[in-house]
């Protein structure tokens, strides 16, 4: 009952954004019940919360020897890897998987850290996953057309990222993105509206954004367009 109490509290200590009294609480449950998986699954869950992945990896990994078959714990664990082991964190995801645990989160955090392992082709069936299973899940969108776009399979690339700029109209990421699979696809005038609303919203454009602009002006010829934008980033360049 003392056990049940620490955890019901450190739960309820989270719930707040006190992660470290919830930490403290959680462990003090875990001395009394060394191998009871709840205990061990919320102190792995607070680690990560604080950023303590190491901690939280410890953790989640007591947690699943002494409960294998739980995909739920799996799937955290894929989560704690990812930052130092991204080859364990896809192992700890695909068995979270297998076991069941296949939300879109588990799916969409999935092909993150294949993306970051440059498996993009099956980066690309885990996102279609989570758009099968959420159609909503705009953050899918806009990652599978950047996929797209860097494997140079532009149109694709277009058809995601204007489904997820009609679902989050804000997100310049996202079209930034759109300007050059447009540009890619040798749609310029298109690319170069949406080049120039961006640049309307941002003050401070980058160099990236004005050598993308630069490029766009003279794929659609106008030459000194993009002289003069050259010259703006090489003067930002020297300030840097």
């Amino acid at each position: 009952k003392v056990a049940q109490y620490y955890s019901s509290m450190a739960e309820a200590l989270a719930t707040t954004g006190d992660f470290v009294r919830a930490k403290s609480t959680f462990r003090r449950a875990v001395l009394l019940q060394p191998e009871n998986v709840n205990f061990l699954y919320g102190l792995g869950t607070v680690n990560m919360q604080m950023g303590a992945f190491t901690d939280a990896v410890a953790a989640l990994s007591r947690a699943i020897k002494l409960a294998p078959n739980e995909g739920e714990f799996h799937a955290q664990l894929g989560v704690a890897l990812q930052k130092d082991d991204v080859s364990g964190s896809i192992s700890a995801y695909d068995k979270a998987i297998e076991l069941g645990s296949n939300s879109a989160f588990v799916y969409y955090n999935l092909s993150t850290a294949l993306s970051q392992n440059n498996d993009y082709s099956r980066a690309i069936v885990a996102l279609k996953e989570v758009i099968r299973l959420d159609p909503q899940h705009q953050r899918s969108y806009r990652s599978l057309g950047h996929i797209h776009l860097v494997c140079g399979d532009y149109h694709e690339a277009i058809s995601a990222l204007r489904r997820a700029i009609e679902l989050a109209p804000e997100d310049f990421v996202a079209s930034a993105d759109l300007g050059s699979a447009l540009l890619g696809a040798g749609i310029t005038e298109e690319a170069i509206l949406i080049y120039e609303q961006l640049m309307k919203f941002d003050p401070e454009p980058t160099i990236q954004s004005i050598s993308n602009m630069a490029l766009a002006y003279l794929c659609a010829g106008k030459a000194e367009a993009a002289l003069k934008l050259s010259d703006s980033g090489l003067e930002i360049a020297r300030n840097e």
